[in-house]
């Protein structure tokens, strides 16, 4: 072993990532959920506002179902290789799962702003 170097370990650092992971999504939830909470509170209510509490309530779910993956893989004890091979199919699921929630809170963000000063015809 070279002098300076350090053995990683693999596991503490897993957890530490996970640990990291699941409080960034409980930032995003919390932030959809004051989002939506936010449009649900306006009086006059387009499409677009409809789109973004339809997009915005998919998200939430989605992440919720990505917090109880990763609940399930951080409980992780010894592995032998069928455990892995199940393991392998929910991290790859949690991370679909992952990209869905990005790609919707994508799509919700195009919709946010003052719609109506856009709509709103002159005259």
């Amino acid at each position: 072993m070279m002098a300076g170097t350090e053995l990683v370990d693999m596991n503490n650092f897993a957890a530490k990532k996970t640990a990291m992971s699941g409080a960034l999504g409980f930032g995003l939830l919390c932030s959809n959920t004051d989002q939506i909470r936010h449009v649900l509170l306006l009086e006059n209510k387009s499409d677009v506002d409809y789109a973004r509490i339809v997009l915005l309530s998919l998200s939430l779910f989605l992440q919720v179902v990505t917090m109880c993956l990763l609940t399930l893989l951080g409980a992780s004890g010894k592995m032998n290789k069928k455990r892995k091979n199940k393991q392998d199919k929910l991290n790859n699921t949690a991370m679909v799962l992952s990209f869905l929630v990005t790609v919707l809170n994508l799509i919700a963000s195009v919709f946010n702003g003052n719609v109506t000063a856009l709509t709103k015809k002159d005259g």
